[in-house]
């Protein structure tokens, strides 16, 4: 019996994506750690806030990247394929070199702005890690498409595990601002390095103008669905950076690194695991199997970030020592925040595969909307009123997407993008 169910669960595709994921996030969060307690030791609160206000900035921009229809690679019919791949590699790259420029273009105006001098130069260097990706980034969209997530994993953690692990040794050895800068670019080299021979195939630019239109026409709400879950991600940062004072935006922006930032990074590696299994499943006829053991692992992951919220006064302790104290109370509220965040992805998630990506880009909006106008209305003046308020606005989110399920209660508007986006599927 026992033998029976460990064969089942070997050969299971989501649980074995998530087995290799989760070899990848052992690797990437015990090199976190590693890189929060050197920059935590090494630079002061204001410092920290400004190697997180250049990452964030430059996480955002980087989001304009995922125009290059990957999403269209992993999901496409296999007769389409290599003509879908060749027009994608071409939108790849025109638009990883437009976000260097305006990356590079920008970076004095942000500086200006957040009145932080310190990250213009960090995101002018920074920006050169945007045209190193396209290199390998189609191999690794048919690498997903494949389920080859064994190799996925254990190459995307080393890559994560490399670029924490160098990011604290140049610290150690030069406090600079500018080694953050730097190790930005040497993960994206080693990204390629990994990459480069991951999938015997070759792939070249193709332009051909139909396909590329119909690249743009799903690659386009895929993208605004990403650019606005970042914007959600990050929009209480945004408002913090300009709200707060350096040393408290720089406590805020710790005690999410050392809470949400962990389970968030973990639960983009289980959907990213997720998404070609529910592509695949969803292909070969099986989506309510799928979608049954997808809530079930969803429950399980749950509950180890409530077990992390509960442990975060132990940890932060233990690894950070008394001066990061006055973080705890904010890092456990940020830590709940993860639970409301992982369920509206994951329903966010479902509609994309289903090719609803109309649905998906208008309840992301509305879920960042309703964000970033609450923020705007209190203005809150301290850390923990702004992790009070980010908690009580996700929660929300979870009943939107209930609400979004249930077809007596669905909003006008969801009614309307089914429409839309049924007669997009259709043109395709």
């Amino acid at each position: 019996m026992i033998a029976h169910v460990v064969a089942r669960l070997r050969y299971n595709a989501l649980l074995g994506n998530l087995s290799w994921m989760m070899v990848a996030e052992i690797l990437s969060r015990a090199s976190r750690f590693l890189t929060l307690f050197v920059l935590a030791a090494s630079f002061s609160s204001a410092q920290y806030g400004s190697i997180m206000l250049a990452l964030m900035c430059h996480e955002i921009l980087r989001v304009f990247t995922q125009l290059g229809a990957g999403a269209m690679v992993i999901q496409c019919r296999d007769d389409d394929l290599e003509r879908i791949s060749g027009n994608a590699l071409t939108l790849q790259w025109s638009i990883a070199l437009s976000v260097a420029a305006l990356q590079i273009t920008i970076a004095p105006f942000l500086a200006a702005f957040y009145s932080n001098p310190d990250i213009e130069s960090l995101l002018v260097t920074m920006a050169l890690a945007h045209v190193i990706y396209p290199l390998v980034s189609i191999k690794v969209f048919r690498l997903q498409r494949a389920n080859r997530m064994r190799y996925f994993g254990i190459a995307s953690g080393s890559c994560i595990a490399f670029e924490n692990i160098l990011v604290a040794a140049l610290v150690l050895l030069d406090a600079s601002l500018a080694m953050i800068a730097y190790s930005k670019v040497a993960a994206a080299v080693f990204w390629v390095m990994l990459f480069l021979r991951s999938m015997p195939i070759r792939v070249r630019p193709v332009l051909d103008v139909l396909t590329l239109r119909q690249l743009l026409g799903f690659s386009s709400k895929v993208f605004g669905s990403e650019l606005v879950r970042a914007l959600r991600w990050q929009a209480d940062s945004l408002f913090a950076a300009r709200l707060l004072s350096p040393e408290l935006f720089g406590l805020y922006s710790f005690a999410k690194s050392a809470s949400i930032g962990i389970s968030q990074s973990f639960s983009a590696a289980y959907l990213a695991g997720s998404y070609p299994y529910l592509s695949q499943q969803y292909r070969a006829g099986q989506w309510p199997r799928a979608l049954r053991l997808c809530v079930m692992v969803t429950a399980v992951i749950l509950v180890l970030y409530l077990l992390q919220a509960l442990l975060a006064p132990w940890y932060i302790t233990f690894l950070f020592g008394d001066r990061w104290q006055a973080a705890i109370d904010v890092a456990q509220l940020m830590c709940l925040v993860a639970i409301p965040v992982l369920i509206a992805d994951l329903l966010a998630l479902t509609w994309r595969v289903q090719h609803r990506v109309g649905r998906e880009l208008g309840y992301i909006t509305l879920c960042s909307t309703v964000l970033l106008a609450t923020l705007a209305l209190f203005t809150p003046d301290s850390p923990l009123a702004m992790a009070c308020l980010v908690l009580s606005v996700s929660g929300g989110w979870v009943v939107m997407g209930l609400l979004c399920l249930a077809p007596a209660w669905q909003p006008r508007w969801g009614k309307r993008l089914n429409a839309i986006t049924a007669d997009s599927v259709a043109s395709h």
